[in-house]
């Protein structure tokens, strides 16, 4: 194995291990001493890949980011792909959004004391949820021009909507052992998303998920 090689190895056994420290303990709970023990290597070893703590949350925060970001790309690109019938596949991402933020679950736990200890995580925790607020926003506005939802009834309306669904990823965590890989929350999402939807819409989303059909409306 070249040097570069092994770096890029040893850098990623570092972020694999403290996730799973930090998903377990708490970012706060797990020392240099415990991520040494875990993952079998000095402590100047990963001072050498992560010269700070926040560097090393910070890296694992841009993976979230990174994974998110790119589900948010596959959701425009199989709306605009599939505009007739967009809805099937668009429950299997959302609950593929639910597992990506269960693997980073720490995020979510410890979201206050990480912004108030690490003004970086912050700042892109705001940048995480513009870029979801603007996803959304996007395919709601393809929706309303497709006919499967009606305009904005108030202003605000969708954007309330959103706020919502940002509440229900980030509870999800704290109730993962009672529903498993999150796809009850997107449930969820879409029974608070029907008074949002056109009779079209409704349709639609009640001949894959029944219990929220129409005549159950």
């Amino acid at each position: 194995m070249t040097p570069v090689k092994t770096k890029r190895a040893t850098r990623e056994r570092i972020l694999d291990a403290c996730l799973k420290l930090f998903n377990e303990r708490g970012v706060a709970s797990v020392s240099s001493a415990d991520m040494s023990e875990a993952i079998g290597i000095s402590q100047g070893n990963i001072a050498y890949h992560f010269p700070r703590k926040s560097d090393l949350i910070l890296a694992l925060f841009a993976e979230r980011e990174a994974h998110i970001a790119a589900l948010f790309k596959r959701m425009k690109e199989h709306y605009l792909r599939e505009r007739e019938q967009p809805f099937g596949v668009l429950f299997d991402q959302l609950t593929e959004l639910f597992g990506i933020v269960r693997q980073y679950r720490f995020v979510s736990i410890d979201l206050a004391f990480l912004a108030r200890r690490y003004p970086e995580i912050g700042v892109a925790w705001t940048r995480e949820n513009r870029t979801m607020a603007r996803v959304a926003e996007r395919l709601f506005s393809l929706a309303v021009a497709d006919g499967y939802m009606e305009p904005e009834s108030r202003p605000g309306a969708f954007d309330r909507h959103i706020h919502r669904m940002q509440i229900l990823l980030n509870f999800y965590v704290l109730d993962e052992a009672a529903r498993g890989d999150g796809s009850s929350y997107v449930v969820l999402l879409f029974e608070d998303l029907m008074h949002l939807l056109s009779p079209a819409g409704k349709q639609m989303v009640g001949a894959w998920l029944p219990m929220l059909g129409p005549q159950n409306q």
